[in-house]
């Protein structure tokens, strides 16, 4: 398509040893800022817990180059890839689905029912989003 916004793609992101993506969906705003995102659940069913599994993604990501911010909510984090193009968030499965109860976030129906699966199963989960970013 001709005006389609760019995209961002899960190949890009290094993930933690022993983690892997097991559900993700493409979300688009059409908007006068088009954007496209991706949202994914990383499992790790090696780590102890979520908590251990987020603290290992975010020194992957920084051992990789990338710089860490605040999230969009207190219990998320982001960090944005060398040269500035991508921008990932992540947050525990438990955080993000507390957060999209309280209407402070907004996430595919598909990733909350995965989140909400590996969350009942016990499997340490993190809920991501990756966009490009702004350079």
């Amino acid at each position: 398509q001709g005006n389609s916004p760019a995209s961002a793609s899960i190949r890009d992101v290094p993930l933690a040893h022993g983690a892997k993506v097991v559900w993700e969906a493409r979300r688009c705003d059409m908007g006068s800022n088009a954007y496209c995102s991706v949202q994914f659940v990383i499992t790790g069913p090696g780590y102890r817990s979520s908590a251990a599994l987020r603290n290992a993604q975010r020194t992957t990501l920084r051992h990789a180059g990338w710089t860490e911010a605040r999230g969009d909510t207190d219990a998320e984090r982001s960090a944005t890839s060398p040269g500035g193009k991508l921008r990932m968030t992540i947050a525990t499965a438990f955080n993000d689905l507390i957060s999209a109860e309280e209407g402070t976030i907004t996430r595919a129906p598909s990733v909350m029912r995965a989140l909400s699966r590996q969350l009942f199963s016990r499997t340490p989960a993190l809920s991501a989003s990756l966009e490009t970013g702004s350079s």
